[in-house]
């Protein structure tokens, strides 16, 4: 067995859509098949242990069999890329560790818009996911939650802000159209500021790898769970049945896309 231990993410063709693996850095002499939490650990013939998680957070080992058509559907569009380059699973793990109520919302997604419209994510910030991923693993992960009352609301409307604008890049909807219909409803508040920023940060260059990264963190930022309950916009009803109400839909792009 060789002697030198391997880190970071293993090649691409060993994971499958809808999933990431990482080298911990440890080796074994023996065999490892085991389930910590929500990851797996094996090994490789090296005997290099490699940690595997879902990117669709809290999917535990098993139940990628009960993925809805969102997922599917994503996990398709992955597929069709082909090769990934390091960069981009970058990207996709990070999405896959945000959750939308954490302490540093709405930076942190400030930071993912930033980085799917770069193709590249900062050093600092795959650290972040090397410790999320060790949290998880070994049952010493956080979960932050939010306080109730007006700190809820607001996450609420951070969170439909940035779903809605996400949902009208992934459609197509050139912004200046969709801020001008948008004026001419009454939500109670102004997701106007959310809306502008994902255009801005993703831009007007769309390419297919662009477009699943942000389909990702659409799918992240509505159905997060966190520990099974939900985490993300789903879970402010009020505002989805009052935009219903007004005939506005944070879920336009994917239910176009399904039909086609």
């Amino acid at each position: 067995m060789e002697n030198k231990q391997k880190k970071g993410l293993v090649p691409y063709d060993m994971v499958s859509p809808g999933f990431e693996a990482m080298y911990t850095g440890e080796k074994s002499s023996s065999p490892v098949e085991k389930t910590e939490i929500i990851t797996t650990l094996t090994t490789d013939k090296a005997g290099n242990i490699i940690r595997k998680w879902s990117v669709f957070p809290w999917t535990w080992p098993g139940q990628e069999k009960d993925w809805d058509d969102n997922i599917k559907y994503i996990n398709k569009m992955q597929l069709k890329l082909g090769h990934l380059d390091e960069n981009f699973r970058q990207i996709r793990a990070h999405i896959a560790s945000l959750v939308p109520c954490d302490s540093g919302f709405p930076v942190t997604v400030d930071e993912l818009l930033n980085a799917i419209g770069r193709g590249k994510l900062a050093e600092p910030s795959f650290r972040i996911i090397e410790g999320w991923i060790h949290g998880i693993g070994t049952g010493k992960l956080a979960i932050q939650t939010r306080k109730a009352g007006t700190e809820r609301e607001r996450l609420g409307h951070l969170l439909f802000g940035y779903v809605l604008g996400l949902d009208k890049w992934l459609l197509g909807l050139p912004m200046q159209f969709f801020i001008l219909d948008l004026g001419h409803i009454n939500l109670g508040f102004d997701p106007k500021n959310e809306i502008l920023r994902v255009y801005a940060y993703l831009g007007e260059d769309r390419t297919p790898v662009k477009e699943w990264l942000a389909a990702c963190l659409w799918n992240n930022l509505t159905y997060n769970p966190i520990g099974g309950n939900p985490g993300g916009l789903v879970r402010h009803k009020d505002l989805l049945d009052l935009a219903a109400q007004v005939g506005i839909s944070v879920r336009e792009w994917m239910d176009s896309a399904k039909k086609h």
